[in-house]
């Protein structure tokens, strides 16, 4: 009788968008994930490790996107992007509060008080590198880090040389940046052929979402 079980697994990929200009379609996409998703994130496992709390549990990272969070011009200008954030906060706050609305204005001070946390974080905790946040929970056996192809390529699409060239500079990509093996692949859109299963057990991945 194989017991019940669950796997809490997460998934993270956003196309690159380094240096394609500001908002609305640029890279200030990956600095929006960066305050929204990946800091809160980090904050609350970082946060359960050091309680003592046990957890494992799985995320995928696509390589574009590993890529994108370990650039020196995006950690720069997503430090930019939170200090912005802030100062627009700190404004609604003043200017609620004059206008007499004090229940927004308490809003925009929650805020205020969230991105300060959050650069805080990002900037002291864990020293601007979010990569090496999630390799360090990796290392710990709190997280498994998973893989994808290269550059997120449609594989069922593909011929089986470059289904091969995907996967490779996928797995190797996320090996020198995170410093884990991955054993495990997200396919992109989830998508599956006949065969394929074979091809990634080439490449040495044992499991797969």
């Amino acid at each position: 009788m194989v017991p019940d079980a669950f796997a809490f697994v997460l998934h993270s990929h956003l196309p690159y968008a380094r240096g394609a200009g500001r908002w609305p379609h640029g890279e200030e996409w990956v600095h929006e994930a960066v305050i929204g998703t990946y800091l809160p994130l980090l904050v609350a496992l970082h946060d359960l490790r050091a309680a003592e709390v046990p957890f494992r549990m799985t995320v995928g990272l696509t390589p574009v996107l590993l890529d994108q969070l370990a650039d020196a011009q995006i950690v720069e200008r997503s430090l930019e992007y939170i200090d912005d954030q802030i100062r627009r906060a700190e404004v609604d706050r003043v200017r609620l509060r004059g206008e007499g609305h004090a229940h927004r204005a308490e809003l925009a001070e929650f805020y205020v008080g969230l991105y300060r946390s959050l650069r805080e974080a990002f900037v002291a905790r864990f020293g601007s590198d979010i990569v090496g946040a999630f390799a360090d929970l990796a290392r710990t056996g709190h997280l498994e880090i998973l893989t994808s192809a290269a550059t997120h390529g449609y594989l069922p699409l593909l011929d089986e040389r470059t289904v091969h060239l995907q996967l490779a500079t996928g797995r190797r990509e996320s090996r020198q940046l995170v410093g884990i093996e991955p054993t495990g692949i997200w396919l992109p859109e989830c998508a599956y052929r006949p065969g394929l299963e074979r091809i990634l057990e080439e490449h040495g991945f044992t499991h797969f979402f």
